[in-house]
């Protein structure tokens, strides 16, 4: 598994439900928490200023999550710890 953080490029679009428009995830493998803030503050000055409506954001690229069936702890990727009755995510087999 690959430790570090996905950037998430939202920006705002009022013709959306949310009001917030997907444009891109970028992964920054071994960056630490920090790091990403300091990443996010530059990308700000230059390439997305939040006024014009870019909103930047960053999750985990793993989460360690506990086994219900073994009891160990399994490393599994962000985007699969979807909902309890999704049977295509770990979190679905692992009740």
């Amino acid at each position: 598994m690959a430790y570090g953080y996905r950037l998430i490029v939202h920006k705002t679009d009022r013709r959306t439900k949310t009001g917030l428009r997907f444009i891109a995830s970028y992964d920054y493998e071994g960056y630490s928490g920090t790091a990403m803030q300091d990443e996010i503050y530059a990308l700000r000055q230059g390439l997305y200023p939040a006024g014009d409506g870019w909103q930047l954001s960053f999750e985990p690229m793993t989460v360690l999550v506990k086994s219900l069936m073994t009891g160990e702890d399994v490393e599994i990727d962000h985007r699969d710890r979807g909902g309890p009755c999704d049977p295509s995510t770990e979190r679905y087999w692992s009740m």
